[in-house]
């Protein structure tokens, strides 16, 4: 009996903190606390991508010996390369790096390893949520703007990808969610702030900080918006420069990718006018949206469902809703004109494209709320597609490991496959878990099904 008198205390707690009345503070301490747990257990603590075990390591460098000089550490990053007076650096974006320092001070006698990366990564990504709840219920009622953090919370790369070990992603997703959480609340000052230190970790969140700037500009009829949301860009950008000065001696804004950026950018752009280029272009964005191995719609199908109602959903959004849809594909076309859309390997799914899915989150949130509850069978369908999603991102999160992983073969390859040939008892049962519920959503019955629908739609209108 007191077992259960506790667990009703404690879901009437949790009610109290989630409802419109409970402070911003207390809303957000609430969800990190809930999906923090899940981050942790499913992080991973060993075996990690080269790319992100190149980030944690200068961190551990950093932390025991004041320098980023690679050159003598036992286990020397993959990403190492030249730097000045004739040091090896990590040629990770100088932010991935930082953001390992703190956990990796709090437990500064680990050697260098990846627990603290882990750690980290499950930190933000819960932090990322916590602020996607709370600009979520300014824009419907708290029990939708629940159930839509819940999905992005394990229905998208969050979980799989940014929440397992700190990828550029990690980083951007946190800087993101913060900058619509204050620009929901008319905080310019502070999204600009979000955006420029996302620049140190992924320098072309520079063209989402543009569009975010000209956007308000633009709506507010003021120039004001692009000078606050503009001017801490630059510094961002600044502090790059300056930082991979310090490391490789000259003035560059893509550090130790250098080379490689250099000739993505100039092969595509020479090629840009033929046919040649613009099928390259489009093959991108194809694989992009639809790989086996890498396709965004494949792994959160909820995505897919709800474009056709995009257009309902744009209507109703606040202008700064809007910009940050828009922020997300400009940062994606720019992203697809540098990287392959593939991303390399050693990852669940997609990664390439979480930007887009977080800056987009807002207006797929409104979509579902103007379009998705007119009719029953839309509902079904959303709901289906939002249970596929999780059910897939399960698979990665818990059937899905590196040793196991396929080579980069976006057309021909499946991290679902992978994760099957690895633990088959687990993937396979998630995956009947997932088929029964989808059609158990797609086939239920509903209560009068016009009032439920009213129901749904007036109780998301607050």
């Amino acid at each position: 009996m007191l077992r259960m008198a506790d667990l009703r205390a404690t879901t009437a707690l949790m009610r109290a903190s989630l409802s419109d009345s409970a402070t911003d503070r207390r809303a957000w301490l609430t969800v990190f606390v809930c999906f923090l747990p899940l981050y942790l257990l499913t992080a991973h603590y060993a075996l990690t991508s080269g790319d992100t075990f190149s980030a944690v390591i200068p961190a551990w460098q950093l932390v025991h010996h004041g320098n980023l000089w690679m050159e003598h550490v036992r286990y020397r990053p993959y990403w190492s390369v030249p730097a000045v007076h004739g040091h090896l650096v990590s040629n990770r974006m100088p932010l991935l790096e930082l953001v390992n320092v703190p956990i990796v001070a709090m437990f500064w006698w680990l050697g260098p390893s990846v627990v603290p990366m882990a750690l980290t990564a499950a930190t933000m990504t819960a932090a990322t949520v916590a602020f996607l709840f709370l600009t979520f219920r300014r824009l419907v009622s708290p029990r939708l703007a629940l159930t839509a953090t819940i999905v992005a919370a394990v229905g998208t790369s969050l979980w799989t990808v940014a929440s397992t070990e700190v990828f550029p992603h990690t980083v951007d997703a946190f800087c993101i969610a913060v900058t619509m959480y204050a620009l929901s609340r008319e905080r310019i000052w502070l999204a600009g702030l979000a955006l420029a230190a996302a620049i140190p970790a992924r320098p072309h969140m520079a063209a989402l900080a543009l569009v975010v700037g000209l956007g308000l500009t633009w709506s507010k009829r003021s120039l004001k918006p692009l000078l606050i949301i503009g001017l801490p860009a630059c510094i961002g950008l600044a502090a790059l420069i300056g930082w991979n000065y310090e490391l490789y001696g000259h003035l560059t804004i893509s550090g130790g990718y250098a080379s490689y950026v250099v000739n993505t950018l100039t092969t595509t752009s020479a090629t840009s006018t033929s046919s040649g280029g613009a099928v390259w272009y489009l093959v991108n964005i194809a694989g992009f949206l639809v790989s086996p191995q890498r396709g965004l719609f494949l792994f959160l199908p909820l995505a897919l469902v709800l474009v056709p109602g995009l257009r309902r959903g744009w209507r109703v959004a606040p202008s700064w809703v809007r910009i940050m849809s828009l922020g997300g594909v400009v940062y994606s076309l720019v992203q697809l004109h540098i990287n392959r859309f593939d991303g390399g390997q050693n990852f669940y799914g997609y990664r390439l494209a979480t930007e887009l899915v977080i800056a987009s989150a807002p207006l797929l949130l409104l979509t579902v709320k103007t379009w998705a509850v007119e009719k029953d069978w839309r509902l079904r369908l959303t709901k289906a597609s939002a249970a596929a999603s999780i059910g897939l991102q399960a698979v990665g999160a818990f059937a899905f490991t590196l040793p196991y992983v396929s080579p980069a073969r976006p057309w021909h390859a499946s991290p679902v496959l992978d994760a099957i040939r690895d633990k088959p008892a687990v993937a396979l049962m998630l995956l009947l878990i997932t088929a029964v519920s989808c059609w158990s959503l797609l086939r239920r019955p509903r209560p009068s099904g016009a009032t439920f629908i009213h129901r749904l739609a007036d109780a998301s209108t607050t």
